[in-house]
């Protein structure tokens, strides 16, 4: 997702990392003259692989329900140190009740919204009123909602 954005805003520098070797595997293949440093990263226990003020945009797609909520905050300040003055940071995430979240067994919550998933990993889904506190010390918020929408299987004609 950030090489589309990159490819529209020649010039910005972007640093992408994953903890999967797969994404960072895929993500590399796609930087051709991009200004896009990609990477494996532990986001909680790892320096990012870029200086401090560097980048114009961090992109969080499904970052940040990946970690333990108590480790949230060092993460934002880490994301926020990597930032140009006036860089961007953009954030897509799940969502308090997400269909992901609405399909979890039984037995799988850790704790407030706080999941493990079937494949080992933990998943955190929030409210704007979790997320907007993480970043009010560092940004400026300029959009910040939920996305709701309504599903309706094709067959079945059935809503959700």
């Amino acid at each position: 997702a950030v090489v589309p954005l990159l490819e529209a805003h020649r010039g910005w520098r972007g640093v992408a990392v994953d903890f999967a070797p797969s994404a960072v595997a895929l993500a590399t293949r796609r930087v051709g003259d991009l200004e896009l440093t990609v990477a494996r990263c532990d986001v909680v226990n790892d320096a990012l692989p870029v200086a401090d003020g560097a980048v114009d945009v961090v992109l969080c797609l499904f970052v940040l329900s990946g970690i333990a909520p108590e480790f949230l905050a060092g993460v934002v300040d880490k994301l926020a140190r990597a930032l140009k003055p006036g860089g961007r940071l953009l954030l897509r995430d799940y969502g308090r009740f997400d269909e992901a979240q609405l399909r979890l067994k039984k037995g799988t919550r850790l704790g407030e919204h706080h999941y493990v998933k079937a494949d080992g990993t933990c998943c955190f889904y929030f409210e704007v009123d979790d997320v907007a506190p993480l970043f009010a010390r560092h940004f400026e918020t300029v959009s910040l909602g939920l996305d709701c929408r309504q599903e309706a299987n094709r067959a079945t004609r059935q809503r959700r």
